[in-house]
């Protein structure tokens, strides 16, 4: 049977109920290994009900008697414009009826759910797996995306980045000066101006400061530094972690962080 051929005039045959038992039984275990097929054979069954829906048929008669009258009018024939409208009404039908999924016509197997499109109007078509579950599917409520408050928000700004803290505190290249403020860790409020100052250990050298938020992204950078100190502003600040690194010759000497209460 796993050998036995599959031919796209399945698709029709399996949702008209012409696959004899063992035809049927190949074809279900196919669909099981093949999502793809599984669509196919969901968007024929849908096209095959938009097919049979006399609503569709109606709304088409109307559309050509409109087309007709106007066409006629214009002296152009209506046959272009009724084939267009029936294309879309065709191909929008299909994806509506593919989003309606209904929740309690589900087949459970190794492969996870998948819905069961009825054949017959009022009607659904279960397997021999979905009468095998014991409990009852359960509708599901769609999942509404949370808005996050200004507290929540605010709270996301003290989450520490991870890669960062291992840095916090540490001496890359200590020979090219020593640091005299501020400490590796300060926590002070919002607000506050934030003295750094240091001495060097050989020649003079450029510094710079750059300065990160908690997401390391940069916020702040000076420029070359010579006379040993600068003065950081954090009067625009939101309050949070702030991480800042200390480059001398494009390398980093120094990495601390601040805290903004």
């Amino acid at each position: 049977m796993n050998d036995m051929e599959i031919t796209s005039d399945w698709i029709d045959r399996y949702n008209e109920h012409e696959l004899n038992d063992e035809e049927q039984a190949c074809f279900i275990k196919r669909m099981d290994e093949n999502p793809l097929l599984r669509t196919e054979v969901d968007i024929d069954a849908c096209l095959n009900r938009l097919y049979q829906d006399e609503g569709t048929w109606d709304l088409m008669k109307k559309i050509e008697a409109a087309s007709n009258k106007n066409y006629r009018k214009a002296g152009k024939p209506p046959y272009l414009l009724i084939a267009a409208s029936l294309l879309f009404l065709i191909a929008l039908g299909a994806l509506v009826k593919l989003m309606q999924v209904d929740p309690a016509a589900v087949i459970v197997n190794a492969h996870g759910p998948r819905p069961i499109f009825s054949q017959k109007p009022g009607g659904h078509v279960f397997s021999l797996e979905f009468l095998k579950i014991p409990a009852q599917v359960k509708n599901i409520t769609p999942v509404t995306r949370r808005k996050i408050s200004s507290k929540q928000h605010l709270a996301m700004n003290y989450k520490p980045m991870a890669s960062y803290e291992l840095l916090v505190g540490s001496v890359t290249r200590s020979a090219h000066l020593k640091l005299v403020a501020p400490t590796a860790t300060l926590k002070i409020p919002a607000g506050t101006t934030v003295v750094f100052t240091w001495v060097y250990q050989e020649r003079i050298r450029p510094v710079c400061i750059v300065f990160y938020d908690n997401r390391g992204n940069q916020v702040a950078g000076t420029p070359a530094l010579l006379e040993g100190s600068y003065k950081l502003s954090t009067k625009n600040w939101q309050g949070g972690i702030y991480y800042w690194k200390i480059i001398v010759d494009e390398e980093m000497t120094f990495m601390g962080k601040i805290i903004l209460i």
